[in-house]
């Protein structure tokens, strides 16, 4: 495996665990990627509760404050979840959730360029991983190259036994396409 699809598959990765990471000392679950201002704001708990705050990371002041809806049973994770939604915050900055007998969610940005990273970051994965061409690029300060590569085409073989070739030149390597 070259280090392009390699830094790229940690790359998804990442983003992915960006995505749908929660804090481990609490049972809050959000979007710790952010939120844009105009969006719903909404984060799940799994345990019994009533009130929460949302808190500017930079200063501790209460932003907003609210009440729960719940529990109710989440048919896929067979849990009982209370709903605090936060959609009203709409200043851009930094915040977490702090919900009354439970604890504190990770921090969480609401901004309006919030994904642009995370885009960018994709998009750049997906560049990485072309073959058929040379590819070179810096990313993090990382230089990622490789030659061209996976210019024939391919043979059915394995699907019909018949030697047939099939036009399978460029692409993008792990595209599961197989």
């Amino acid at each position: 495996m070259t280090s392009v699809v390699r830094h790229a598959a940690t790359t998804a990765a990442v983003l992915l665990s960006y995505v749908l990471v929660f804090s481990a000392d609490t049972n809050i679950r959000l979007n710790s990627l952010g939120f844009i201002p105009w969006q719903t704001k909404r984060a799940s708990i799994n345990v019994q509760c009533s009130k929460f705050t949302v808190v500017k990371a930079s200063d501790n002041a209460v932003a907003w404050s609210g009440t729960v809806t719940g529990p109710a049973l989440h048919a896929g994770t067979g849990e009982n979840i209370c709903i605090a939604d936060f959609s009203s915050v709409t200043d851009e900055g930094t915040y977490y959730l702090n919900v009354e007998g439970v604890g504190r969610s990770p921090n969480f940005p609401v901004g309006y360029h919030i994904y642009d990273s995370a885009y960018y970051t994709a998009m750049r994965g997906m560049y990485l991983m072309r073959c058929g061409t040379a590819v070179t690029g810096t990313y993090k300060g990382n230089s990622y190259r490789h030659a061209a590569c996976h210019t024939y085409d391919a043979y059915l073989d394995y699907y019909s036994n018949a030697h047939t070739i099939k036009d399978s030149k460029k692409g993008w390597h792990d595209a599961g396409d197989y």
